[in-house]
């Protein structure tokens, strides 16, 4: 038997919704933006990383999200535990503002809850999700894992029957990802933003989110667009983004209709109506604002799946 779990890329905040609001995101060519965790029958249990970022991950399995994702399932009820050869294909760099995290989390977590047989619900699998998550940032929240395991735009709740909501997409909009080849930790992001804020900002925050998330069911890009504002995290993160300011006056030059923080960062969105755009946005991205590897600039789409699972007896 063998099982492959594939788990995409993923926008957190997707600007205007710190920590609410999350997007699956897909290449429109080239390889696999995400994380592949293959597992099959052996002997005796091992565990190898692979892929174009597999040296950025702990050198210890025993720290690799994988690994911790396999404890976790292996302690459901009914789980039917053996012996397994585990590799993970890290196709994301860490730090990277794409959920790396999460897409070795949702792919190791999918994996194993077919691998043992526990068949959990998706609620149930989507709270172990967000809980391993928190032990990398600090806290729990869903807006990587969220998208990354149900695809398309979500709102994430976080309540009971409700943990995450699916939010309408523009099917034109393309996603133009810049990675600038840095890396930010997504714990360290958190730290230099504020612990309370005053009611100004509260209540814009608030009319933003409620708005474009109208917005997107209205079917009014327009407005949607104009929404896209973080007032509580990118006014004390761009000091950890030096690349923020020249990627956004780029994006609107040629025309974007927005452009964001993705997640903590470094990584940039920058969304266009048509595909010219994106690609006039995508070529001055990758000639003017890749400091090297591991950078990259990549036009996406949001993706109306997300992570997928394959078991072959």
């Amino acid at each position: 038997m063998q099982v492959v779990a594939r788990a995409p890329a993923s926008i957190g905040n997707v600007g205007v919704g710190f920590d609410i609001l999350g997007a699956a995101v897909r290449a429109e060519a080239g390889p696999f933006m995400g994380d592949v965790v293959t597992v099959q029958e052996a002997s005796e249990p091992s565990f190898v990383a692979e892929g174009p970022f597999a040296d950025s991950l702990p050198a210890a399995t025993a720290h690799n999200l994988v690994e911790q994702a396999r404890l976790t399932l292996m302690a459901a009820p009914g789980a039917r535990v053996r012996p397994a050869a585990v590799t993970l294909h890290k196709g994301l760099p860490v730090g990277s503002g794409l959920g790396s995290s999460a897409a070795s989390i949702v792919a190791g977590v999918l994996a194993f809850d077919a691998w043992y047989g526990t068949n959990l619900s998706p609620e149930a699998l989507l709270t172990i999700m967000g809980k391993l998550e928190g032990s990398v940032s600090g806290s729990v929240h869903y807006d990587n894992v969220g998208p990354s395991y149900l695809g398309g735009l979500q709102l994430l709740l976080g309540h009971p029957g409700a943990v995450s909501c699916r939010v309408p997409i523009f099917p034109s909009w393309r996603w133009v990802m810049l990675h600038p080849g840095t890396a930010v930790s997504t714990a360290a992001a958190r730290a230099v933003m504020p612990h309370t804020y005053g009611k100004a900002v509260t209540i814009d925050h608030g009319r933003r989110v409620a708005g474009f998330v109208h917005a997107c069911h209205a079917g009014d890009a327009r407005l949607a667009a104009e929404l896209m504002v973080d007032v509580l995290a990118e006014p004390w993160r761009q000091a950890l983004l030096p690349h923020l300011g020249r990627a956004r006056s780029i994006a609107i030059a040629e025309g974007a209709l927005a452009a964001g923080i993705s997640g903590s960062g470094p990584t940039v969105f920058a969304i266009a109506d048509d595909p010219e755009t994106a690609r006039r946005i995508r070529d001055r991205f990758a000639t003017e604002l890749i400091s090297g590897r591991p950078g990259f600039a990549r036009i996406c789409r949001i993706p109306e799946a997300g992570a997928t699972v394959e078991v072959v007896p």
